[in-house]
């Protein structure tokens, strides 16, 4: 015959086991709390652009913190003489000293300046396929500048380790 110790430990054990096989309920944000209560890159840049911590030019002479699609810079013939600037989409810019270009009409032929400049991406007008002559500044404010290449590779699958599309 069992003892009443040997008892009480068998029931204390088939309680435990009951206890620990019971099933547990986790409580986790739902995916829409979460996503609300984070930032993505894209907001993050957009932040970033309008605070003004850090400048956004259109044009520059070398890469920065924004993504950017390089064009080989020209000598345009102008009344007053030569300026810089580049060509896109069989349109003639000077490129200004604080990054804003201006259009022009070429007087004679451009010739190469050995420069590259380094346009401002929008990335909204890039990701729904615009060709490169809306997405890439030509004057009017970037509505959505991308920081850095990594956000821009979350966002679009691309593998860049440089802050330049093309």
């Amino acid at each position: 015959m069992p003892s009443i110790d040997s008892e009480q430990r068998s029931r204390r054990r088939r309680i435990l086991k009951a206890a620990a096989s019971a099933p547990v309920v986790f409580t986790l944000p739902s995916g829409a709390a979460l996503a609300a209560g984070s930032l993505t890159c894209a907001e993050k840049s957009a932040n970033l652009a309008v605070s003004g911590a850090v400048p956004v030019p259109g044009v520059t002479l070398a890469p920065d913190i924004w993504m950017r699609f390089s064009l080989p810079g020209f000598s345009i013939n102008q009344p007053g003489g030569a300026v810089p600037g580049f060509t896109l989409g069989g349109r003639w810019f000077r490129v200004n000293a604080d990054g804003s270009v201006t259009e022009v009409t070429p007087r004679g032929t451009p010739q190469s300046n050995g420069l590259t400049y380094f346009a401002l991406v929008d990335y909204e007008a890039y990701s729904v396929g615009q060709p490169e002559t809306v997405y890439v500044y030509q004057g009017a404010p970037i509505a959505s500048p991308i920081a850095g290449a990594s956000c821009w590779n979350s966002l679009t699958g691309a593998m860049l380790t440089v802050n330049v599309i093309n």
